[in-house]
């Protein structure tokens, strides 16, 4: 389980957010369950901690954070493609 914190995130903070050693988590403290999720490799990514009908805990991940090293998706493609 991710390390977390609560702090009121903006983009300057979460620019700054460093990676570690191991995966952490950083909460918002203004929205519940808002949280980024900084990853060994420097990828941040905004997730949502919720709990199931059954009393499960889980994260669902959202979107890529800003100020994030991740890499992209699909490199650019060199012209148009056919079918």
């Amino acid at each position: 389980m991710p390390r977390r914190s609560d702090v009121h995130l903006t983009v300057r903070i979460i620019e700054r957010l460093a990676p570690r050693e191991r995966q952490y988590a950083i909460c918002d403290a203004r929205v519940t369950g808002l949280m980024v999720l900084v990853h060994p490799s420097g990828r941040k990514a905004f997730a949502v901690r919720y709990v199931t009908a059954g009393g499960v805990r889980r994260n669902k991940t959202l979107a890529t954070a800003p100020g994030s090293r991740a890499r992209p998706w699909k490199t650019p493609a060199s012209g148009p493609r056919r079918c």
